[in-house]
């Protein structure tokens, strides 16, 4: 029997070969689940023997395999992005091949039923995503059985000379067929179930009795509400008629029905309505019982209470942390920044944003892999070892790329995170202590040369004879100076007077006009911090 699966996930494409290709096992899987679908795939593949499955990623690629081949069941995703629809390529199978059968398997259906019905006949299921392995089984031998039902009736509608020996094949056939679904229906652990129009069932199969313990015989002729309990009839019999008279489908309907034994049974249905020559008769679907998954979800629900409680009480403690460690990170004069394992940042604090000279949304649209300023710096190349290594690193940088501004940085790097895969950069700005120390480096070795030079002028003059002795005013604020300067013109023979400051200086040279005594020489420091 040939089957075909479209679908533009190569996933669920591994997971029809894997259906169908009779995979038994399923890792850690309990064992009941594990032997009913051995027992559903067993019988699968006695019904349609021997599988050929056909997997497809587009929709056109599809409508010409079934040009050339006949398929007795496709699989069809109904939204195929970059190709065909899910409508449109069952529409080009059904051109070529109108009895084979079209399964939807898809997690939204955007077409209504009357739609689908008007382009594709009767035909046709829903099946959602994701995928029931045992929904899918039961609905493929559903459909493979109408589909073998209508190849027959063709081939004996167009016999002749052998019309009653095809019309014998095809009712042993169709009986062995019939004998199969029912023995694999008797078998399967959920219910399957058909009703007519009115809801009343006309055909369930043997699991019934182990759900609700009544028989086959029992069931037949009733509807669903008139097996559950009284305060569940009303309103499931006004909800079941409302989706019936809209020809709706059954999708994951969580039902409440009442054992033979008086207790509750919780269940989920899915069913499609069944269409005859275009006239809807009924529905057809299958049950599963959630009895015991409800009582686990009600047991897990009140451990989630319990845990939530527990949660709770510890939760604003945890917030007023979280608020602190904040608060710590937003106030610290230091410069803060975090980044991720690709080289963005995804935190930084006001500080930092200061330092740098730029915004928030700035810094957090930064990654250190693309800036130009890291990489001439080196912060860069140490911000990748950091990281390799798992090891901190002091860091002295100077950056001239920051827009308008020339730094001085010391940073701090430290690799962070579960992984350590995450940097954490804590930055100082040393731009003014780095220029205040350059300016008095310079100032020192200014002062030196001159007291060098001034020192050596005097030794010139002293080894020339002199008359009279030399008057001279030093004006320096560097006590250190002037006693050097004093010393060393005392000893050449000079009458040395001294001012620590311009003012004092000035004070001594209108002094020495009144008297009429004036200065030889004046030695003046070109730099004074308190000037006149």
């Amino acid at each position: 029997m040939n089957l075909l699966a479209v679908d533009d996930d190569p996933i669920i494409l591994e997971i029809y070969r894997n259906i169908f290709s009779m995979q038994k096992h399923r890792a850690g899987g309990p064992t009941d689940q594990v032997d009913i679908q051995t027992e559903a795939q067993s019988g699968l593949h006695q019904l349609l023997s021997p599988i050929v499955l056909d997997t497809v990623e587009q929709g056109e690629w599809a409508a010409r395999m079934a040009a050339e081949k006949n398929y007795a069941v496709a699989l069809l995703d109904m939204n195929m992005p970059g190709g065909w629809s899910g409508l449109r390529t069952a529409e080009e199978i059904i051109k070529h091949s109108p009895q084979t059968r079209i399964i939807f398997v898809s997690a939204h259906i955007d077409y209504s039923l009357d739609k689908l019905q008007r382009k594709l006949g009767a035909n046709f299921a829903f099946l959602h995503k994701p995928i029931d392995e045992n929904a899918l089984i039961q609905l493929v031998m559903l459909l493979v059985n109408g589909y073998q039902r209508e190849l027959r009736l063709v081939g004996a509608e167009a016999g002749t000379l052998q019309a009653n020996q095809v019309k014998d094949e095809l009712i042993q056939r169709l009986e062995e067929s019939e004998k199969r679904f029912r023995d694999l229906a008797e078998s399967a652990s959920d219910w399957i179930w058909e009703t007519d129009y009115e809801g009343r069932y006309t055909f369930v199969s043997e699991p019934v009795n182990n759900f609700l313990g009544y028989t086959g015989p029992e069931i037949l002729g009733r509807t669903t509400w008139e097996l559950m309990p009284e305060e569940e009839r009303e309103r499931t019999a006004k909800m079941l008629k409302s989706i019936m008279a809209k020809r709706g489908r059954l999708h994951e309907l969580e039902l409440t029905f009442q054992h033979k034994m008086g207790y509750e049974v919780v269940v989920v249905s899915n069913g499609l309505p069944i269409f005859h020559q275009g006239e809807w008769v009924g529905y057809r679907g299958v049950t599963r019982d959630i009895s015991r998954r409800k009582l686990m979800e009600t047991r897990l629900e009140q451990e989630v209470k319990e845990r939530t409680e527990e949660l709770y009480q510890s939760k604003e403690a945890i917030r007023e942390a979280l608020h602190l460690n904040s608060t710590i990170i937003d106030e610290a004069p230091t410069g803060i920044a975090v980044y991720d394992s690709t080289g963005r940042c995804i935190r930084a604090n006001s500080a930092i944003g200061k330092i740098m000279g730029v915004s928030g949304d700035q810094l957090l649209a930064q990654n250190y892999h693309e800036l130009s300023s890291w990489k001439e710096s080196g912060l860069y190349d140490s911000a990748v070892e950091v990281v390799a290594s798992k090891q901190t690193q002091q860091v002295d940088a100077h950056l001239d790329s920051i827009p308008g501004k020339s730094l001085d940085l010391n940073c701090q790097m430290v690799a962070i995170g579960k992984q350590k895969n995450h940097l954490m950069l804590l930055v100082a700005d040393v731009t003014a202590v780095k220029q205040a120390d350059k300016r008095l480096r310079h100032f020192d070795e200014e002062l030196e040369n001159q007291v060098n030079h001034q020192v050596e002028e005097l030794r010139k003059k002293q080894s020339q004879p002199l008359n009279y002795q030399f008057r001279v005013l030093i004006i320096e604020d560097s006590a250190t100076v002037r006693y050097v300067v004093e010393e060393g013109l005392v000893e050449a023979g000079f009458i040395v007077e001294t001012a620590e400051s311009a003012e004092v200086g000035y004070q001594k040279i209108e002094q020495a006009l009144e008297q009429g005594c004036l200065y030889d020489g004046i030695l003046l420091d070109w730099v004074l911090r308190k000037r006149a």
